[in-house]
């Protein structure tokens, strides 16, 4: 399973590109398009934007007046390049026309790939009418290629925090990071005038930098930190360096408006509901019941992979206070998951819920909550066949269920847990 990053794109986002060697593209764009957004067939950089950097949102320019094509059964794809299977895909359900200018249309998938990497788009035939009347026809299919590069990266990643305090800034492909000049960052609340004051100072790292507030920001409202080009640099010991990219990093800080969580984020054995209580004072008003909220693995840095483990539906008590997220449509057709051992990720919609906390009216936005299960197991996926390797297969209960099969038989076991020698591993 390949790792993206979960995050979000402006829809008017504008492609930056940097001299280099090319690779050979194949990109072939379908008839009748003026110009794609962010354009293919480039080292791309996708960067100033409202939230994050990456490929999501891909949007075309036609001619001709458009319109969805609700009948379409094909699937938009984001592969890395060389891969067979795609690490996402959305159908026609993530196809738009601009409400404002009809010749313009776009497909959003679900998450960002904005990690360093090759990366193909291929759109469907048919996911717009093109045109109108007895001239009208099917919008053609495309590929799209695209080479992103970023050297730096920052954490906390961008999103909801209940504070702002550090931000480090790294650059993974270098030995050394150096300041160049403070004068080119800057970090501000959104709607007001001063900016906020920081030193920047060493981070853990030889190749880190801290941006250190002068004070946390525990007050509500969106943050952005700007860093225009040359204001810092990776440097590798034979000399080689390169410059920070010109970016915006968006923080929203939620400082009221935060429900308790249980289980509380941290260590746990297994998913089957989550409770989300408001705080002495606060009440909630309203939860969307029909939101899409998702269980996903992630990694130990809190990347998401690509596709969610599960749904979580929510049901709200508005008088206790309290709503509940069920999991629901796990591939083990249970109400309970029990995944293998590794990090997750539970993602509930922007627009959950809303309510008031004291004097302020509160509508969610996008909650991530972090958990490591630890419970020794494996998932089937993880384990490699040996040539004449076998073991025996176990259930939970100490029965045989099958002897001396390899690792790619346990597919063909129900869902469950199961010991296979002398390790337990998990079936979905």
């Amino acid at each position: 399973m390949k790792k993206i990053y979960s995050l979000g794109l402006s829809a008017v986002a504008v492609a930056l590109a940097w001299q280099m060697p090319m690779q050979a593209y194949a990109t072939e764009i379908a008839p009748g398009v003026q110009a794609v957004y962010p354009a293919p067939d480039q080292r791309v950089n996708v960067g100033p934007n409202d939230y994050y950097l990456g490929l999501q949102e891909i949007a075309f320019q036609y001619g001709q007046p458009l319109e969805v094509n609700r009948d379409c059964t094909g699937v938009a794809c984001i592969y890395l390049q060389g891969d067979q299977t795609p690490i996402q895909s959305v159908g026609v359900e993530g196809a738009s026309v601009d409400v404002m200018i009809n010749s313009r249309c776009s497909v959003l998938f679900p998450y960002v790939c904005n990690a360093n990497g090759s990366y193909t788009v291929t759109i469907p035939e048919g996911f717009w009418y093109v045109g109108e009347g007895e001239a009208r026809t099917l919008s053609g299919a495309m590929t799209l290629d695209y080479e992103i590069y970023v050297p730096q990266a920052v954490w906390p990643a961008p999103g909801t925090l209940s504070e702002l305090g550090t931000i480090t800034v790294t650059f993974p492909d270098f030995e050394k990071a150096e300041l160049l000049d403070k004068s080119l960052i800057s970090l501000y609340g959104v709607g007001t005038v001063d900016d906020l004051a920081f030193d920047v100072t060493e981070g853990e790292y030889a190749n880190q930098l801290d941006i250190v507030l002068a004070a946390p920001v525990g007050k509500s409202g969106d943050y952005k930190l700007q860093l225009l080009a040359g204001a810092m640099r990776g440097v590798n010991a034979d000399g080689s360096s390169e410059a920070n990219s010109e970016m915006i990093y968006s923080w929203t800080v939620a400082a009221a408006g935060q429900p308790v969580i249980t289980p509380a984020e941290g260590e746990v054995k297994e998913f089957s509901s989550f409770v989300l209580s408001v705080p002495e004072g606060a009440a909630f008003w309203f939860c969307d019941d029909r939101s899409k909220n998702y269980i996903y693995e992630a990694d130990e840095e809190g990347n998401l992979y690509s596709d969610p483990l599960c749904m979580v539906k929510p049901v709200a008590d508005i008088a206790a206070g309290t709503i509940t997220l069920t999991v629901m449509e796990t591939t083990e057709g249970k109400d309970t998951l029990i995944p293998a051992d590794g990090y997750y990720c539970l993602v509930l919609a922007k627009g959950l819920y809303s309510g008031s906390w004291g004097d302020d009216f509160i509508n969610s936005p996008e909650l991530r909550y972090y958990y490591k299960v630890a419970n020794n197991y494996s998932a089937v996926d993880s384990l490699e066949s040996v040539d004449g390797e076998s073991a025996d297969v176990y259930n939970m209960q100490g029965v045989r269920v099958l002897r001396s099969v390899t690792a790619d038989d346990l597919r063909s076991l129900p869902a469950g847990i199961y010991v296979y020698g002398n390790r337990k591993v998990v079936v979905r």
